[in-house]
């Protein structure tokens, strides 16, 4: 499989595509691929890993609490472990 390198053009288009809707639908899918010379597979592709990326993203922000790996493990107590 041959990897695509995608321009700048077309990613700015694809990124704005994703902060609208990161599950586009058939129609936008054939408009996007007629726009920027791109297989409908590799569109959907794209797309699924750009959703993996967001939500690794998201997993994340919402983890204030958990230390850091390197941090000192201790009990509930506190003492070490």
């Amino acid at each position: 499989r041959i990897r695509t390198n995608f321009t700048s053009v077309q990613l700015e288009i694809l990124e704005k595509t994703f902060l609208s809707h990161h599950y586009p639908d058939t129609n936008t899918c054939l408009i996007l691929s007629q726009k920027l010379g791109l297989s409908n597979s590799t569109l959907q592709i794209w797309f699924q890993n750009r959703r993996a990326k967001w939500r690794r993203k998201e997993h994340t922000k919402r983890a204030p609490g958990r230390p850091a790996n390197n941090a000192p493990r201790s009990s509930c107590s506190g003492q070490p472990i």
